[in-house]
């Protein structure tokens, strides 16, 4: 699994084109909450957006990085993936594209990204996590595949309501058990983000694990066929203060 580059939120300060970025302040600080609540659930200021963001050139570069990576291990033996699942957001189909293009693949396991809906980072009221249309998509990145049934609009996302851990955990999981029963393959990329990776780690009683941004983790699972269904988890208030109205005091 290799985690997506973010982009920036801090208030703009000129020192660089295209980077928007509000206070990050600490927990305790009075403002915090506000700063949450207020500039995560605008699409953009100022005139950059930041609702789906593309990479930032940092970004890009850790997906470099990771491009550098392969190179150096496929010679050496590391298996190559046979399916490439990635996030429907748009820097998390950049930082795949970068990390995985020009590799020296065989030729019968050529770089296909396939998008999975699950497979995003917390759902709502933070724009930078609700996904474009299957239109913008497709038109944007026309050498992606899509899961069966994924739909034009994005209707996961919820303007109000930030999904809890316990919710993501039970997402994620779903996404494996989908990836189980239907995936015949044995090694598998997953290109998501910190919140969805920490879940799939979860799910598969990894300990925990903080995996950096433009990081890769390496995890070998054995996966068994149970009876059942797995339980939903009831649903908890949302994870995060209410969306407010007003800039924080800084």
């Amino acid at each position: 699994m290799d985690r997506a580059g973010t982009t920036s939120r801090k208030r703009n300060t000129g020192r660089k084109p295209g980077t928007y970025v509000y206070p990050i302040l600490p927990a305790n600080h009075p403002s915090a909450n506000s700063t949450q609540c207020y500039w995560s659930a605008l699409d953009g200021a100022d005139g950059i957006n930041w609702a789906d963001a593309n990479l930032t050139s940092t970004g890009q570069d850790q997906a470099l990085a990771v491009n550098k990576l392969w190179t150096h291990q496929l010679p050496n033996g590391i298996p190559a993936p046979e399916t490439y699942y990635v996030s429907p957001l748009t820097r998390t189909i950049e930082t795949a594209d970068l990390s995985f293009n020009n590799l020296p693949l065989p030729k019968d396991k050529p770089y296909r990204p396939y998008i999975k809906e699950l497979l995003r980072e917390a759902l709502g009221v933070h724009t930078c996590d609700r996904r474009s249309t299957k239109t913008h998509i497709t038109n944007t990145f026309p050498q992606v595949s899509f899961e069966p049934g994924f739909e034009e609009q994005d209707t996961l996302w919820e303007k109000d309501y930030r999904e809890p851990s316990s919710a993501r955990r039970y997402r994620l999981a779903m996404f494996l058990d989908d990836v189980f029963e239907t995936d015949g393959n044995v090694w598998l990329s997953l290109t998501s983000h910190s919140g969805a990776i920490a879940s799939i780690l979860e799910a598969v009683g990894h300990r925990k694990f903080a995996l950096q941004t433009g990081g890769v983790i390496p995890v070998v699972v054995k996966a068994e066929r149970v009876d059942g269904h797995r339980e939903v988890p009831p649903k908890e208030p949302s994870e995060g203060p209410p969306v407010c109205d007003e800039p924080p005091a800084v």
